[in-house]
This record gives C-alpha cells, sequence and structure tokens, in this order.
C-alpha cells in the first residue's frame, strides 16, 4: 500500500470552499439576496449594515448553531439553552425586538460592536431578522 498516498495532486486546482465557508458570502444567484447587498445602491443602507450582514453570516455559520438547528428540526424542539444564551449575549434577542433603549443594555456590545445601539435602525433588524 505504500503507492497509495492520501492527499492532493501536485498540479490539481486549490481545494473548493467547504459549504460553511460558503455560506458566510453573499449569494451571486438573482434575487437570492436583498437587491442593496447585489450592488444596488439605496440610501437606507450604509457601511454599518453590511458590516451587520456579514457579522450575522459569520455568526449564524457557527459549528455549534448549525448542529443545534439540525437537531431542532429533528426534535422539533427549540433552540438549546446554551445557544439562546449565545444568542441573547451577542444582543440578537435584542436587536429583534427592534432599535431602543434596551440596545445599550446588551453587555460587549451588539455582535462584539459591529453596529452601535444609537445607530441601529428597523433597516439593522430587517437583516437580523433574515
Amino acid at each position: 500500500y505504500q503507492r497509495l498516498k492520501k492527499g492532493r495532486v501536485t498540479d490539481a486546482p486549490p481545494p473548493r470552499p467547504s459549504a460553511l465557508e460558503e455560506s458566510k458570502k453573499f449569494s451571486k444567484v438573482p434575487f437570492a439576496e436583498p437587491a442593496v447587498f447585489q450592488g444596488l445602491p439605496l440610501p437606507y443602507f450604509n457601511k454599518s449594515h453590511y458590516a451587520l450582514r456579514k457579522a450575522m453570516r459569520e455568526f449564524m455559520a457557527d459549528p455549534e448553531i448549525i448542529d443545534d438547528a439540525f437537531e431542532c428540526e429533528e426534535t422539533m424542539n427549540g433552540p438549546s439553552k446554551e445557544v439562546r444564551k449565545k444568542m441573547a449575549t451577542a444582543g440578537l434577542t435584542a436587536m429583534g425586538l427592534g432599535p431602543g433603549e434596551h440596545l445599550k443594555l446588551v453587555p460587549g456590545g451588539l455582535l462584539g460592536g459591529v453596529v452601535k445601539p444609537e445607530e441601529f435602525d428597523h433597516f439593522h433588524e430587517m437583516i437580523v431578522q433574515e
């Protein structure tokens, strides 16, 4: 079995990204994403909206959350206590309620400070709800 080796052929193209890595990126499929994230400029969106969208994608692509989501599908139950706590600590629970003073109560900021509570608007909320 010495001639059988595990690895890649030297002239092979680079490995394809995993599905987990692909889920963090914006889709290039027409109408799969809101128009603003496919290049159509809108006056309602600024850099904080794009940053929140990217941070949300990375947060939701966490293997712990994905595994818990599959378990929820199988068992027909809600998320585990650990995942709910992780989401609340990141501020997702508060952001789902919309703009307001309650956003200032999130320890560590909204998704680690991606968006300031004063800047949070209903378009940020829409991104969280997606």
